[in-house]
């Protein structure tokens, strides 16, 4: 199908989707959430046409050199020309005065964000092509939630008014190599940590013949306060490290926070014999102005330990939960034990709650044990019965989708449709069908 067809197509369907809807909608949502402002939960509307917006970068940021993987680009001093959506004539807007703006009625709050030019790469030591992102939210219809001293409070709808990019240059300097430390196997290395983060907290290690590494930190704790029988008090402070593991070229290995236990890290990586490796340790220490945290590398055998899994290849139905514990069986661990790895185009999750499967197909599930042990499932997703016969008889192929995590139930998925309103979902489903087209061309 050529682009022309795909157009009209999705023309119709927009033509479609305006009837009966209250207010216009945009053929293609926003790009992403806004990131600043205001910090109770909005609903956001998205009412332009990405492509209507235009952006150009009237006076550059004041300082377009970041540190790899130590600092994030800073945007400050940044001004730029807006036109298009909300704005018929073309207005300066300056990151400085919008970055931090309050949600107020008819006030447009405003969000800034910066990736690589190509996407399937981050960014690199030395100058960058990148693209700058801008989206504005305008503060329209407010809901209450709560009276206080006479005085509602609540949050406003946010709807999107304007959005364009504009191709801007960054420069990645190296990361603070010169000040990199050795790190000896078995050797405790230590790091002061304080409030304003750690120092000096890169080290190199050279791994003396090939094996399974570990990466440990020990002296973090969890923030608490304490008494005793006679009402004394003992009041500890959060110390909280976390690292990340790179390889000689700065490409990014493995990376934890609390796996170690009580606030501490813990990484574990195959390293061949002789090659270099990068660990950058960070954190915080709360309240306190430094505290020493010690830094290990141990070898924990020849090769990474396997995790016995009950099963390593299993069947599911599309939308079906992943019984996790069911697989841990017989390892002794839960699956508060593992790290969960998984890919996202067949899997998604709920917080607290097992992956479930979102695409036909094949896709694979990792856990790693406390102690780095690895065990792989590969999970073949397909529809049930029941599923098929409504992709066959009732357009399921278009709105399978749009059912909720877990067994497949005609009658609840029926229901749930009055409920929500039959034309409401068919406008959705269409808006959904508008964007796909757009965005595949």
């Amino acid at each position: 199908m050529n682009k022309a067809i795909k157009r009209t197509l999705a023309a119709l369907l927009a033509v479609l989707m305006l009837l009966g809807a209250g207010t216009a909608a945009s053929a293609a949502p926003a790009k992403s959430p806004r990131m600043s402002g205001s910090a109770a939960a909005a609903v956001t509307q998205t009412v332009v046409d990405p492509a209507a917006g235009t952006l150009t970068i009237k006076t550059q940021p004041a300082n377009t050199t970041f540190q790899l993987y130590a600092e994030w680009p800073d945007i400050a001093g940044l001004v730029v020309t807006v036109q298009g959506g909300e704005f018929a004539a073309a207005k300066d807007v300056s990151y400085d005065a919008v970055v931090d703006l309050t949600p107020a009625k008819d006030r447009i709050l405003w969000s800034f964000s910066l990736e690589p030019a190509d996407q399937a790469s981050w960014w690199v030591e030395g100058e960058n092509d990148a693209v700058l992102y801008a989206y504005g939210y305008k503060c329209t219809e407010f809901t209450q939630v709560e009276m206080v001293d006479g005085v509602w409070y609540g949050y406003f709808v946010e709807e999107c008014v304007f959005y364009g990019s504009a191709a801007i240059k960054l420069t990645a300097t190296a990361p603070s190599g010169n000040d990199e430390r050795v790190l000896t196997l078995n050797t405790p290395a230590s790091v002061e940590i304080g409030e304003e983060g750690v120092e000096n907290g890169w080290f190199k290690f050279t791994a003396p013949q090939d094996g399974f590494y570990a990466f440990k930190s020990n002296g973090a704790q969890r923030g608490q306060t304490l008494y005793s029988e006679a009402g004394a008090v003992l009041e500890r402070k959060t110390v909280d490290p976390w690292a990340t593991l790179y390889d000689k070229n700065y490409n990014y290995l493995n990376g934890d926070d609390d796996r170690g236990g009580n606030y501490n890290f813990a990484i574990f990586q195959q390293i061949k014999a002789n090659d270099v490796v990068y660990l950058n340790v960070r954190g915080g220490a709360y309240e306190l102005a430094t505290i020493t945290v010690t830094v290990t590398v141990t070898r924990l055998g020849a090769t990474r330990p396997a995790l016995a899994l009950k099963n390593t290849e299993i069947k599911v139905n599309y939308h079906e939960y992943i019984d996790l514990e069911a697989l841990l069986e017989g390892t002794g661990l839960t699956i508060e034990d593992v790290r969960l790895d998984y890919d996202y185009e067949y899997f998604n999750h709920w917080w607290y709650y097992n992956p479930f499967a979102v695409k036909r197909g094949t896709g694979e599930i990792t856990m790693e044990g406390p102690n780095g042990e690895i065990g792989t499932v590969k999970v073949k997703i397909d529809y049930s019965l029941a599923q098929w016969m409504c992709v066959i008889l009732l357009g399921g192929w278009a709105w399978m989708k749009y059912t909720g995590p877990g067994p497949f139930n005609l009658g609840n998925e029926l229901r749930n449709l009055f409920d929500y309103g039959v034309w409401d979902s068919l406008r959705v489903l269409i808006k959904d069908w508008v964007y796909e087209l757009y965005r595949k061309i």
